[in-house]
């Protein structure tokens, strides 16, 4: 599944709207990290198209790759992959941070397409680190 990871990274990295929206099948559903549900690949092509163009707010940013966490099978053709990744952090005017970074974890439902597995789900979520029993080795406050 790393390939479609490192396609996710090049389209972000380019900053391509259209790209990263492709990488979504038509019912695509994804659920930012501010929890905006979008539904659809035109609507994930609309927001993207605005986040990553000309004045959006993510339009010069950059982001680390996305690292692989979990892979598992869930069905023929259906995988759930989650990522870690370092998004950058937004203000709640809307504006970037560039020296802010928020810890994420990236959740994909995949479906296996033509050539490729697409995005069916799409769940952002934000890290707050807190140091119980049970957390993962990175989820300890630093």
């Amino acid at each position: 599944m790393k390939s479609f990871l490192r396609r996710w990274d090049e389209a972000w990295a380019k900053h391509d709207g259209i790209a990263l929206a492709a990488l979504h099948t038509e019912d695509a559903v994804t659920v930012n990290r501010f929890g905006t549900v979008l539904q659809g690949r035109s609507a994930v092509e609309k927001a993207l198209g605005f986040l990553h163009g000309p004045g959006g707010p993510f339009h010069n940013t950059v982001a680390p790759p996305l690292e692989l966490l979990i892979q598992r099978t869930i069905a023929v053709g259906v995988l759930a992959v989650q990522a870690r990744w370092q998004s950058p952090a937004m203000n709640p005017d809307g504006r970037i941070d560039p020296a802010t970074t928020n810890d994420m974890i990236a959740t994909f439902i995949l479906v296996q397409g033509r050539s490729s597995y697409l995005a069916s789900e799409v769940n952002m979520t934000n890290v707050e680190k807190m140091d119980l029993p049970f957390s993962n080795p990175g989820q300890k406050p630093a």
